[in-house]
């Protein structure tokens, strides 16, 4: 069992099952929701892993294991009636946007507008990035969201356009996470390993082709 944000879905859960199927057809896998009761999740056992790049803080008593990191990029309308060639910083202050609940993505991207003095006019809010980009290719409006489920979006449909953010945000670093009651479990080592494989490789694809590339796993606990 995994907490994940609803974003991994469609970055991750395909190919970790397919290699999850291909090695152990017997498992049975199930995901839980990345929310604040996950660390409790861990600590009972009653979640193996916590994966993605908002997960709730963990304290002492957990390992992370860091997979690569992703920076923000902007989803436009392929039909936008003003954005064309390039994303401006007063494209961005002046379009409306969908904003969505992905973990703390939102506070993160918020946190940063205000000590840049950027605004950013969200006029929809939504709980999670699932249906976030028929809404950008139907209107006029903007988002916001992590490259790699961005990208996903953008290369699905050609009624999206993708644009780098013109805002500096932090990078988001993808981790994964578990308790240390289980660090040295062989069944769990081979989920966390399969899982970081995986992580990587999804991410390694999607870089295909661009001067791009992702430093080495780093797992340690938490102190």
């Amino acid at each position: 069992r995994m907490c994940i944000p609803d974003g991994a879905q469609t970055t991750l859960l395909p190919g970790l099952l397919r290699r999850i199927r291909n090695s152990a057809p017997l498992v049975r896998f199930e995901a839980l929701p990345l929310d604040k009761n996950t660390p409790r999740l861990l600590e009972n056992g009653d979640a193996d892993l916590a994966f993605g790049g908002f997960v709730p803080v963990m304290v002492s008593g957990f390992y992370e294991q860091t997979l690569f990191e992703q920076g923000y990029i902007c989803l436009v309308s392929a039909q936008h009636p003003r954005i064309r060639e390039r994303l401006t910083i007063e494209d961005f202050e002046r379009e409306a946007h969908v904003a969505f609940g992905y973990g703390r993505s939102f506070e993160v991207i918020e946190s940063e507008m205000k000590q840049r003095k950027v605004g950013r006019r969200v006029m929809v809010y939504l709980p999670g990035v699932l249906g976030v980009a028929k809404i950008v290719a139907s209107t006029d409006m903007i988002t916001t969201l992590p490259g790699q489920i961005g990208m996903m979006m953008g290369r699905s449909s050609g009624a999206i356009r993708v644009f780098p953010c013109p805002v500096p945000l932090p990078n988001v670093v993808v981790k994964q996470f578990w308790h240390a009651r289980f660090h040295h479990d062989s069944g769990h080592q081979w989920l966390r390993n399969i899982c970081a494989d995986e992580a990587r490789s999804g991410m390694k694809r999607l870089l295909e082709g661009l001067d791009e590339d992702i430093p080495g796993f780093r797992d340690a606990p938490i102190e």
